[in-house]
C-alpha cells in the first residue's frame, strides 16, 4: 500500500475526469458478469430508493437524499447552475416522481473541475422545491474516518460496461447500478488530513493491483467510469447504510512496475471522491441538521 503522504504528492499529479458508467466484471469471467446483473429494483423497497438521478439538460448524473430536502451530489454536477437552479431536476425512484431544484448550493471551496488533479471540495447540495415523502431513506453521514480496506458499496445511476470493452450501456434516469469495492487509500490536504479517497479496479491478474487487492471477485468488484457523478459510497453501520463518499472521479493510477497502469475503466484504473467526514460540518450546517449524540 502506498503511504498516505506519496499517495497525496503522486496522485495530484495523475489525469482524473468525472465519474461515470458503474463498470462491472468481465462477461467471460470466472464467475459471467453483465451490466443488466449490476442494476437495483428502482423503487421503494430498494435499499438504495434514496439514491436519485440528477437530471441537467440531457445529463443524467447521480446524487443522495441526506434530508428531507436536501441531495448532495458532486460539485462540479451543478456547481455552474447556483443563479440557475430551475434547471436541474431530481428523479426519486420512490414513486417514481421528479421534483424541482429551488437552491444549488456548492461548497465554497469548490472552484471547478480540472483534470490534472484531484478537485477537493467537489460537492453540491440541492434543496428541493417540496419535501421528499417519509418512505425515501434519508442516509446517515459517516462522519468520522473511515479505515482503510473497508467495503464500500458503490450506487449511482451510470451507464453500465466491462473493463474489456469499457462503456457498453448508456446512462438512464431510471436505471441505477450497483457495485463494490475497497477504500485503498486516502489523498491528504495539508493541514487537514483526508479528504478523498481512492481505490483501485482489481482484476484477476495480481498485477493490476496497484493499491491493494486482490479483487472482490467479477461479480462484485466495480468502478465508476457519465452518470456516476455524484453517486453514493456505503458502508454499513450497525444496522443502517451511512454515507461515507460521493463519487467524483476516475482516474489513470500512476505506473508502478511491474504493476499495470491502465486508463479508465479497465482493471489496473483507480477511482474515487470526496470523503464525507471532513465536509458533516458543512452538510448539517447548510442543511440545518444538528450534531448527532455519541
Amino acid at each position: 500500500m502506498i503511504a498516505v503522504r506519496g499517495m497525496a504528492a503522486a496522485m495530484l499529479l495523475a489525469l482524473s475526469a468525472p465519474a461515470a458508467a458503474i463498470i462491472g466484471g468481465l462477461p467471460d469471467g470466472d464467475e459471467p458478469d453483465s451490466p443488466e446483473r449490476r442494476v437495483d429494483p428502482d423503487g421503494c423497497d430498494s435499499p438504495w430508493a434514496g439514491v436519485v438521478s440528477v437530471l441537467i439538460g440531457n445529463g443524467v448524473f447521480s446524487g443522495v437524499v441526506v434530508g428531507e430536502r436536501w441531495v448532495l451530489t458532486a460539485g462540479h454536477v451543478a456547481a455552474g447552475r447556483r443563479l440557475s437552479p430551475g434547471d436541474v431536476r431530481v428523479r426519486v425512484p420512490c414513486g417514481p416522481l421528479t421534483g424541482g431544484v429551488l437552491e444549488v448550493v456548492p461548497h465554497p471551496g469548490f472552484a471547478g473541475y480540472k483534470s490534472d488533479r484531484i478537485n477537493f471540495d467537489d460537492l453540491t447540495l440541492l434543496r428541493l422545491r417540496e419535501p421528499l415523502p417519509a418512505k425515501v431513506p434519508r442516509y446517515p453521514l459517516f462522519d468520522r474516518p473511515p479505515a482503510r480496506g473497508i467495503v464500500l458499496t458503490l450506487v449511482g445511476y451510470g451507464g453500465g460496461g466491462n473493463p474489456r470493452d469499457g462503456v457498453t450501456v448508456g446512462a438512464r434516469a431510471d436505471t441505477k447500478r450497483v457495485g463494490e469495492n475497497v477504500l485503498d487509500d486516502w489523498v491528504t490536504r495539508p493541514g487537514q488530513g483526508p479528504v478523498a479517497y481512492v481505490w483501485d479496479f482489481d482484476g484477476p491478474d495480481p498485477a493490476t493491483s496497484l493499491l491493494g487487492g486482490p479483487s472482490l471477485g467479477n461479480r462484485r468488484e466495480a468502478t465508476v467510469a457519465g452518470g456516476d457523478s455524484g453517486s453514493g459510497a456505503f458502508v454499513r453501520d450497525g444496522d443502517q447504510w451511512a454515507l461515507v463518499g460521493i463519487n467524483t472521479f476516475q482516474m489513470q493510477l500512476p505506473a508502478r512496475p511491474p504493476k499495470m497502469s491502465s486508463v479508465p475503466p479497465k482493471f489496473g484504473s483507480g477511482g474515487g471522491g470526496m470523503l464525507i467526514a471532513p465536509y458533516a460540518a458543512w452538510i448539517r450546517g447548510v442543511i440545518g441538521t444538528p450534531e448527532p449524540e455519541r
